[in-house]
C-alpha cells in the first residue's frame, strides 16, 4: 500500500516530514506483517488516519473491538469503504480463538503506539 498516498490529507494536521515518518513506519509493520489480517489491521488503521485524522486509529480500535465482541458503535464500514479489507478482518477474526483476538488488539495497539508517537512530536515541535 502506498502510506504516503493514503496518508496525505495528514499533511495539514502534522506537515510533510511527519507523514513521511508514519508512512514509513507503516510500511515497516506491512513488510514484517505475516498474517493476513496483520495487514488488514494496518489498512484499517490507514483508513481511519486518513478519514479521521491523528484519531484515527483509535476509532479503527473501537471498530475492531465492535468486530471481536459484536458491540461498540463505531463499525468497520464507518472506518473503510475497502470491501476486501473487511472481508479479510471478518474471516480472519470474527470466528478466532482468543489468542489471535489479543494478538490483534496488540498490534493495532502497537500502530497506534507508533502512530501517536510520530504525530505527536511532530505536533508539539508546531506549537
Amino acid at each position: 500500500m502506498d502510506y504516503t498516498k493514503k496518508l496525505a490529507r495528514l499533511t495539514d494536521d502534522i506537515g510533510d516530514t511527519a507523514v513521511t515518518e508514519l508512512a514509513k513506519a507503516l510500511q515497516e509493520k506491512e513488510d514484517q506483517s505475516t498474517e493476513t489480517w496483520e495487514k488488514a489491521l494496518l489498512g484499517l488503521a490507514a483508513d481511519g488516519l486518513e478519514k479521521f485524522g491523528p484519531e484515527g486509529v483509535r476509532k479503527a480500535s473501537e471498530a475492531l473491538e465492535g468486530l471481536l465482541e459484536g458491540t461498540g458503535d463505531v463499525k468497520i464500514s464507518d472506518i473503510t469503504t475497502d470491501l476486501l479489507l473487511a472481508s479479510d478482518l471478518l474471516a480472519s477474526l470474527q470466528s478466532a480463538e482468543a489468542d489471535r483476538k489479543q494478538k490483534a488488539r496488540a498490534w493495532l495497539r502497537l500502530v497506534g503506539e507508533v502512530a501517536a508517537k510520530i504525530t505527536k512530536g511532530f505536533v508539539q515541535g508546531l506549537l
